[in-house]
């Protein structure tokens, strides 16, 4: 039998923490909305701008705020307290975010993926939980690792 996990991580939301999070929760989708949209004002507005062209311009300049958008909805949030604390043990995760707290068992989780910030906690709902890497030490990283893949969720 395995000792009993307990990692706990606390992590100052500010505004480069915030753009990590948000370019690692959307993986690929990043760099589609920040391309894609340019690509789509370029190709609705050079052949010749009318009226129907407005709409291709409005939802490419849209594509191409939606991470700043997720950046400052977190940001918003984070102004009351600006620090997120997690607790992960084999039970499953704790989070106080701005005076919000959740507990999720293991089972509420989908998948965990790690990036070289992150490991992105994926819910059934679809939203993402990342657990900050950098406050962690190597032997908290090991644990963790060994309770999601427990879990099946990091494979």
């Amino acid at each position: 039998m395995t000792p009993e996990v307990e990692v706990s991580v606390r992590q100052t939301i500010d505004r480069a923490y915030v753009a990590r999070a948000v370019k690692a929760t959307l993986g690929w989708k990043y760099w589609m909305f920040r391309l894609g949209g340019p690509l789509i004002v370029v190709l609705s507005v050079f052949p010749s701008l009318s009226a129907g062209d407005l709409i291709p311009v409005v939802f490419g300049v849209l594509a191409f705020f939606i991470p700043e958008i997720m950046m400052w909805g977190t940001m918003r949030q984070a102004k009351g307290d600006p620090e997120t604390r997690l607790r992960l043990t084999d039970q499953g995760l704790s989070a106080d975010v701005s005076g919000a707290s959740a507990t999720y068992e293991w089972k509420a989780f989908r998948t965990a993926r790690e990036t070289r910030d992150f490991w992105l906690l994926r819910r059934h709902g679809g939203v993402s939980i990342p657990v900050p890497k950098a406050p962690v030490s190597s032997e908290q990283a090991d644990q963790i690792r060994a309770v999601l893949r427990e879990n099946g969720l990091l494979r």
